[in-house]
């Protein structure tokens, strides 16, 4: 997509300051193998459940993307970015489009697209900043849009090695997102760990207020 993070993102270039984008520069290789063939079936299911067929979904955060090319490859039209520039060049190359190198504080999406999908990437979202990207996360859906986020299971704000993350149990986030003018929570479930990590995840499904 030429031209679309001077339209779309409000890009800040200093991610190297950013401790969490410092470890995926470093640390790309190994964490793409440990993620990218993890079988991603239970999480898809619920969430495209409510896109509309062949819609456009945003992958933020995307990681590897393996995610964009799974939902490239089932017919939607995807958009993704990633705050680390190693990691979005090498999503570029997976997934044979353009990825886009930004954060979720820097989005400027307005009414785009039919789902938004937020696989273990909020999760490095301070709590602090929570009210401002959640607001971002509603204007980039359209009103039949629906939103997945998903984030380790625990209390607070943790560091694990050289990373910082938010962490949720299912009332503490269900708290938080009834909270949220304009959201309308669906679901908050707990799944069993995956691709290695000790801890369960949980879950969210949402869409904008009507």
């Amino acid at each position: 997509m030429p031209g679309a993070a001077q339209t779309t993102m409000d890009t800040q270039t200093q991610f190297s300051n950013d401790r969490n984008v410092a470890y995926y520069d470093q640390n790309m290789d190994s964490f793409i193998e440990r993620t990218i063939k993890v079988d991603m079936q239970l999480l898809y299911k619920p969430f495209l459940k409510y896109v509309r067929e062949a819609g456009r979904i945003l992958d933020a955060g995307c990681g590897s993307g393996r995610d964009t090319k799974a939902f490239l490859d089932l017919g939607y039209t995807v958009t993704a970015f990633d705050a680390s520039k190693t990691m979005a060049e090498s999503a570029s190359r997976y997934t044979g489009q353009v990825v886009e190198v930004g954060r979720f504080q820097d989005m400027q999406y307005e009414q785009v697209f039919d789902g938004l999908w937020c696989c273990a990437s909020l999760l490095h979202v301070s709590i602090a900043e929570f009210d401002d990207v959640l607001g971002r996360c509603i204007r980039a859906l359209r009103p039949t849009g629906v939103g997945f986020m998903c984030f380790k299971e625990g209390e607070g704000e943790v560091m694990r090695g050289n990373r910082r993350f938010t962490d949720f149990t299912e009332e503490s986030l269900g708290s938080l997102l009834a909270r949220k003018a304009g959201m309308d929570v669906l679901r908050i479930w707990r799944t069993d760990p995956l691709h290695g990590n000790p801890e369960p995840w949980i879950n969210a499904l949402w869409r904008p207020a009507t």
